[in-house]
């Protein structure tokens, strides 16, 4: 963060590619690769080394959101999860039922649900309201009332900064007996999140929108996913 060009320091807005990390960090990666840098499960000291660092991330995160640490999942990134997630739901649908998402979710949660139309189901999108840049809670009344099997909305915008009404959404939808997806990638570092009051089903984030949330001992940024539905049966491949 003290690298200057002519002079100036360097002003690093590229937040979206990933952000520059603090030293610890860095430090943490490299004494990864030095000392541990082995597959989990096996029997030998490294191995049982990485095993061990992984369950205390997990732990770490529970904490970090309320949540048991056998509730944690790690990934790629928030697309690949939510991928794998509309996939395994999917088997709790048929031709003709519902997913509700929004108008101002971004790609990550907007794709997985609308690639589900190419096996019959039916996705309908809750309005952005232009004015006031959040959503419709009109639109949203309206839709829900078709008694959706997913619900998927964002914390957040990522577009607009928008603050949705998650709790209230995630109530309603509940109340219809739908999933709740909450995409929390924006929100995540700039605000605490309990899951346990939230009461979502599953919240998605990606731990490099912010150094607090990144996980120390991987060379690149991973996904979080909490869940308390994974270990119904359609899930468990999840």
């Amino acid at each position: 963060m003290k690298r200057e060009i002519n002079g100036n320091l360097i002003a690093y807005l590229d937040g979206p590619g990933g952000y520059q990390v603090p030293e610890s960090v860095i430090n943490a990666v490299r004494d990864y690769f030095v000392n541990m840098n082995a597959n989990e499960g096996d029997e030998f000291e490294t191995a049982e080394n990485t095993s061990m660092m992984i369950q205390n991330t997990r732990a770490v995160f529970g904490d970090f959101f309320n949540c048991a640490w056998d509730e944690v999942v790690f990934g790629a990134n928030m697309t690949t999860l939510n991928f794998a997630l509309a996939h395994a739901l999917m088997r709790e649908m048929t031709t003709g039922d519902r997913v509700l998402i929004t108008e101002i979710d971004h790609e990550g949660n907007r794709g997985p649900w609308l690639q589900l139309m190419e096996r019959g189901i039916l996705v309908d999108e809750v309005a952005l309201d232009v004015d006031t840049r959040t959503l419709d809670m009109k639109d949203f009344e309206e839709k829900i009332s078709r008694k959706p099997k997913v619900v998927a909305v964002n914390y957040a915008s990522n577009g607009v900064g928008t603050i949705n009404e998650v709790h209230k959404i995630v109530r309603m939808a509940h109340e219809v007996g739908a999933y709740t997806v909450v995409d929390a990638v924006h929100y995540a570092a700039h605000g605490p999140i309990d899951v346990r009051e939230l009461d979502t089903d599953f919240l998605l984030c990606f731990a490099f929108r912010s150094e607090k949330m990144r996980i120390y001992f991987f060379p690149a940024p991973v996904s979080f996913r909490y869940s308390t539905a994974w270990r119904t049966p359609p899930l468990m491949s999840v």
